[in-house]
């Protein structure tokens, strides 16, 4: 595609009228009588609007179902916030060895996402935060230009061995290394309307990688499990909305024993316990879009960021 784009002239204006656009500057090169020429500047001015963008900031917290959160984080801030809309999807992906499903020992009642929106959303979650069961896993946030797509991602790139073997005159083997992405990767596509309401198309995945044992020194890959979800949501500029139902259960086991006794074939169980515990947790994400309509708005959030780099400084 060319730099330089000539457009012809309309019926209104004069046939010697020239107009030359220059995408590499931005720039609109116009040749024309001097009648003619306060009639485009007009029209410039009125079609060269900055495009509207928003700010998504996002939250990741995991929270321990635990006392009266045991029930799960959709029933513990339903009963604080209330007149809350909420939406609940089934989750499809329920499958052996995805997040959730075979491996991770989760039941049916589990394998639900839901979108959550209160106007008392800030009350309920400050309470949620100040039990002490919930952890901050991560807080990213960038700003996109409308109707534009946006991929936040917090976690990491597990490297994956991959073997090919060629049979013919000599056996070929070529080893290769592929990194797959794990963690929670949410790609986002905000759409504004002139009421400032945002409409976000997104995709939720989570992964986690789990270790496996080997007895040998061949390098055994990790089987990673995965759930995703999508859904459309739509929020007031700066109001929050909260994703969850990504429920993991964790099953562990412990040995207490006598010392010395204990290691005794045939006295270990009179001289030592051994007690399960389940540790449930929860994942939820806040995503909170903000519109921003202006140049002063943009140098805002350019001044808020650069403030918040500062005090991570060492000293600041």
């Amino acid at each position: 595609e060319p730099e330089e784009k000539e457009v012809a002239p309309t019926n209104a204006l004069e046939a010697g009228t020239r107009i030359t656009a220059q995408k590499s500057s931005n720039q609109l090169l116009v040749r024309t009588r001097p009648a003619q020429w306060k009639e485009i500047e007009a029209a410039i001015k009125r079609l060269d609007n900055p495009p509207l963008q928003v700010q998504i900031e996002t939250r990741i917290l995991e929270v321990k179902l635990t006392g009266e959160l045991d029930l799960g984080v959709q029933w513990y801030l339903g009963r604080l916030a209330g007149n809350s809309s909420s939406t609940t999807v089934a989750n499809a992906s329920g499958s052996q060895g995805a997040l959730g499903g075979g491996g991770a020992g989760l039941g049916a009642t589990d394998s639900l996402f839901y979108s959550f929106v209160s106007s008392n959303l800030q009350v309920a979650l400050h309470a949620l935060e100040t039990n002490g069961r919930t952890q901050v896993l991560s807080a990213p946030s960038l700003v996109v230009m409308n109707n534009q797509p946006a991929q936040i991602q917090v976690g990491d790139n597990i490297p994956i061995n991959q073997t090919t073997v060629n049979t013919g005159d000599a056996d070929t083997t070529l080893s290769s290394v592929e990194y797959v992405q794990t963690g929670v990767i949410l790609d986002v596509v905000p759409r504004i309307n002139p009421g400032g309401l945002v409409y976000m198309d997104i995709q939720q995945q989570v992964s986690d990688a789990e270790s496996q044992s080997a007895n040998s020194d061949t390098p055994v890959n990790p089987r990673i499990s995965t759930r995703s979800v999508s859904t459309q949501v739509a929020v007031q500029s700066g109001q929050t909305v909260l994703l969850g139902g990504l429920i993991k259960q964790d099953n562990g086991e412990s040995v207490s024993a006598v010392p010395y006794l204990g290691r005794v074939p045939g006295l270990r169980w009179l001289f030592g316990s051994t007690s399960k515990s389940k540790d449930r947790t929860e994942l939820i994400v806040l995503i909170t879009p903000k519109v921003i309509t202006s140049s002063g708005q943009a140098r805002q959030v350019t001044d808020d960021y650069r403030q918040q780099m500062q005090l991570l400084r060492p000293g600041g």
